[in-house]
């Protein structure tokens, strides 16, 4: 960046000093964490006894009898509970020392000055060892050391490390230890403050290393302030890369051109912005709605980590910086409640899941969302989330509990005082406030969506990815991608549709397919999109397998359409800016790919998902033949294929894939366990290599340009299979699926215009065979516009009309359902003489009817949208009933004899 672009940030951030005014340092020891309010309360916990206290004080105990191990590059990634060892990259280091530090605290009391105990003593030992190691092991570029270790990914536990033990042991560290430990801190910042000197301490704010190097100085620094000359400049330097903003300590150099609070405020450029020569202004806020850019395994540790951020600059100035940035907090807390899956146990793990135990939740986040979330308007839903709602691991792994908070941090954190409430959110996050979209997203959230069927523990769960924009290293490439599981009540969640790259690789499973540690690998080949290979006459060969499937790091964020309510979930996106091979706008119009647009629906109540893909490639001259191009569906079992259906079964659930459109299509099944796309040699084993299965499916004969209608079911292995039917309206215009299913039929058409932002259709009509529990969606209208409606017993015909009975969505979805207003007698015997009344009534209906040779066989009661919501089948020698409707409203009534005889009549309930 240019000296004047370097000016324009300063004063910039100058300019919301006032808004973000730091306030002193608290010339007292301890302050992280401990201020004398916080203590008094903690050391009240001790006094009683306090569970919480005595666990962290067994724990403190145990430590004092270990010896520590010294550390060198070759031991540094020993795992030996015989000792306090450092491991992965000092993680181990970290736990020791604030379970050490906080029991030496507790014990201390507020006894002014030097007060040895067994756990301050151990500390001093520690920090002896982390002194050696330092000058054993000094910074340099490129060179192993207790902070670069893993490309200074051990920053976010060195850095805490030895900000504690300074605070915490600051009157038993004595002079000469203090001056070394000092000389330690101030020489790692000055080699860290450098420009691109450890990795991400200038770019990628959303990444887990970057937050590393901010959590590192700020606790250096808060520890340091008062005896150390680059302290201001540390907490300076960290709370710059968290909101732009600083005390005026720090020089050109050491200022970031983005910073966190811009992922969730917008501004934040993504790799195509930073790289493209034309669009400069493609800027997001990817985490506006509480979705982490690098899953909840990576950024679900930055977020506890924030969390300990904002709590020690409390503790050490008294200002509370968690008001800055209220909506990120919040939000995120609302998300992790929708990422849980129906277990309450395990998260969701697209994009990157850091874990070698599976997807279980960190226990310790939410018991931090609801501390860091208390006094606001979501804190009694975070309290009563962690306190209540979550559960605890149950599989059969007796080794496997997740990971349990620490208990420094239950001792820290937990409060049970805190009010609680339970939650009402609705069963689907964010709810988008643009439903209709026709630029590209310009600082809104991350296209990324969780739906579920509802909020019980054996509901249909769904992370859908719609995102082509990439900002770190952990981002995937997996634009379209999404999950599906079932809750299963007897044994955990079912997952019936994985990505490849999110289930492991190698070895068995967990009961029932909860997870080990996944390969992370990038590449959308592992991912449920589109496959795309074109022989690499457009895409780049890349050594590392990422882009494998067409997918790179170029793409912008293209949703043309997104809505969520009670009744549907609607998301399409343009994807074909995530196949960009490079970082040239120009290039662009040279791919092989011309366009991949994705339409994803979930009716809620039908618990069903249809898919509807388009994507066209350029003619091939390659001698290889036309570019393949097909759909992945990645499961853990090996899939039934029965024509163009797919079963996966999987625990005590099934998943039903129909390929309805178009007729004739190719279906292949592979075992990826020995995965043909590794053409890279066995080094690349673990990318490939995943215990999964995948169906491949195309259009027979693969041409240029595929139309693809999926409908997929979940349901329980003793469920019927669904039944699905192409249909197409009479104009051509629009085509989709009759779906029978639990004895209601959906019935669904979606607008056929292949263009990026399709024109809305104002009039269309279809032949529909009257089935009264039949709802009818159609994708693709005028969004928020009249209909009418008609229904003449043959066909369904659909109109544009200011006056019309039926309205479509702010996304353009038009659902309704269709009754039969007068009576019809539609067998060959005596019409039904059947009466009801009073009508209207304030909800209390008598039915009665002639006896005859024809006896009642059903009486249908639906709602004025068409909806079943009531079905009585009356014994042959029954010749009454009563109903009951609660609620106020129009109704239609459906009477049938045996001979196929029926009658329609209205009904209105008056309250």
């Amino acid at each position: 960046m240019d000296t004047a672009r370097h000016l324009i940030l300063c004063l910039l951030c100058f300019a919301g000093l006032q808004m973000h005014a730091q306030l002193p340092v608290r010339t007292e020891h301890p302050r992280l964490f401990l201020d004398s309010l916080n203590k008094a309360r903690l050391l009240n916990e001790v006094a009683a006894n306090n569970p919480d206290w005595l666990d962290l004080k067994a724990d403190a105990d145990d430590y004092a009898t270990r010896p520590v191990l010294s550390w060198n590059p070759t031991n540094a990634g020993v795992w030996n509970t015989n000792f306090i060892f450092y491991n992965y990259c000092g993680s181990s280091w970290d736990e020791a020392a604030m379970t050490l530090g906080m029991a030496h605290q507790l014990t201390k009391g507020n006894n002014p000055g030097p007060n040895p105990t067994p756990y301050s003593d151990k500390l001093l030992e520690f920090t002896d060892s982390i002194i050696a190691a330092y000058q054993a092991y000094p910074p340099c570029s490129g060179c192993p050391n207790i902070f670069l270790y893993n490309s200074t990914y051990a920053t976010r536990h060195v850095g805490p490390v030895v900000g504690i033990i300074y605070d915490w042991c600051h009157d038993e560290l004595g002079a000469p230890r203090q001056a070394a430990l000092m000389a330690l801190i101030e020489d790692w910042f000055s080699y860290m403050r450098v420009p691109y000197q450890t990795y991400q301490n200038t770019v990628h704010p959303t990444g887990n290393y970057y937050f590393g190097h901010v959590l590192c100085a700020a606790y250096m620094g808060y520890a340091t302030m008062h005896e150390s000359a680059d302290a201001q400049e540390m907490i300076d330097w960290a709370r710059q890369r968290v909101l732009g903003t600083h005390s005026g300590a720090l020089v050109a150099n050491d200022l970031t051109e983005n910073w966190m609070k811009q992922s969730y405020t917008g501004g934040l450029p993504t790799s195509a912005s930073d790289s493209y020569l034309g669009p400069a202004n493609y800027t997001s806020a990817p985490q506006m709605d509480g979705i982490p850019v690098q899953g909840w395994g990576y950024s679900g540790e930055t977020f506890a980590r924030l969390v300990d951020y904002l709590t020690f600059v409390e503790t050490a100035t008294g200002e509370k910086l968690r008001d800055s940035i209220v909506p990120f907090l919040e939000n995120t807390s609302i998300a992790f409640a929708h990422a849980l899956t129906p277990n309450r146990f395990q998260v969701d793990n697209s994009n990157d899941w850091g874990s070698f135990v599976g997807n279980f939740l960190s226990y310790g986040l939410p018991l931090k969302m609801a501390a860091i979330t208390e006094g606001l308007a979501q804190g009694p839903f975070a309290q009563h989330f962690y306190q209540n709602w979550i559960q605890p691991v149950s599989i059969a792994a007796a080794w496997n509990h997740g990971y349990p908070a620490a208990s420094y941090e239950k001792l820290l954190y937990a409060n049970p005082a805190r009010p609680s409430t339970a939650f009402n959110y609705p069963p689907y996050h964010p709810v988008p406030a643009n439903h209709v979209m026709n630029t590209v997203t310009i600082d809104k959230g991350m296209a990324k969506y969780y739906l579920r069927e509802n909020w019980s523990d054996t509901a249909t769960w769904c992370a859908l990815n719609m995102s082509c924009a990439y900002y770190d290293d952990h981002d995937h490439h997996n634009a379209g991608h999404f999950q599906i599981l079932r809750g299963d009540s007897v044994d955990g969640d079912d997952l019936l549709l994985v990505g490849a790259n999110e289930i492991g690789n190698g070895g068995q499973f967990g009961l029932n397919g909860i997870e080990g540690g996944t390969c992370y690998h990038f590449t959308s080949s592992l991912s449920n999109t589109l496959f795309f290979d074109d022989y690499h006459d457009y895409t780049e060969t890349n050594t590392n397998g990422y882009t494998v499937g067409g997918q790179s790091f170029f793409g912008s964020d293209e949703p043309t359409h997104q809505e969520q309510n009670d009744d549907f979930s609607y998301i399409r996106a343009d994807l074909s800016s995530a196949y960009y091979r490079k970082g040239e706008l120009a290039d662009t119009v040279n791919r092989t790919l011309l366009y991949f647009h994705r339409g994803f629906l979930y009716l809620r109540d039908a618990d069903i998902f249809l898919v509807y893909d388009r994507f066209k490639a350029r003619t091939s001259n390659n001698p290889a033949g036309a570019y393949r191009k097909h759909l992945r569906w990645h499961f853990l079992e090996n899939p039934t294929i029965n024509g163009n259906n797919i079963t996966a079964t999987k625990g005590n659930s099934k998943l039903h894939v129909h390929t309805v459109l178009p007729a004739t299509v190719t279906i292949t099944a592979v075992d990826e366990s020995n995965n043909p796309d590794n053409t890279f040699g066995p080094n690349l084993n673990y990318a490939f290599n995943t215990y999964s299965w995948r169906a491949e499916v195309f259009e027979t004969g693969n041409p240029q340009k595929q139309d693809i209608l999926t409908v997929m079911q979940p349901t329980s292995t003793s469920h019927a299979e669904m039944l699905t039917t192409a249909i197409m309206s009479n104009p051509g215009d629009m085509e989709g699926s009759l779906v029978a299913l639990n004895g209601v039929q959906e019935l669904v058409l979606f607008n056929r215009d292949s263009s990026k932002h399709p024109a809305p259709l104002n009039t269309t009509n279809y032949a529909f065979a009257w089935h009264p529990a039949t709802m009818h969606t159609l994708v693709g209208m005028v969004p928020g516009a009249a209909y009418q409606v008609d229904y003449n017993g043959a066909l369904v015909s659909v109109s544009l009309s200011p006056s019309g009975n039926h309205t479509a969505s702010p996304s353009g979805v038009l659902r309704f359902g269709l009754t039969l207003p007068t009576s019809t007698a539609q067998g060959n015997d005596q019409p039904i003489d059947f009466n009801v009344w009073p009508n209207p009534s304030t909800g209390r209906f008598q039915c009665a009817w002639t006896s005859n040779a024809n006896p009642i066989k059903a009486i249908n009661v639906f709602d004025a949208a068409g909806k079943l919501i009531l079905n009585l089948q009356p014994l042959s020698a029954e010749v009454e009933a009563s109903i009951s409707l609660p609620k106020a409203g129009m109704y239609f009534i459906q009477a049938r004899d045996s001979k196929g005889n029926s009658v329609h009549k209205k009904l209105l309930v008056e309250h």
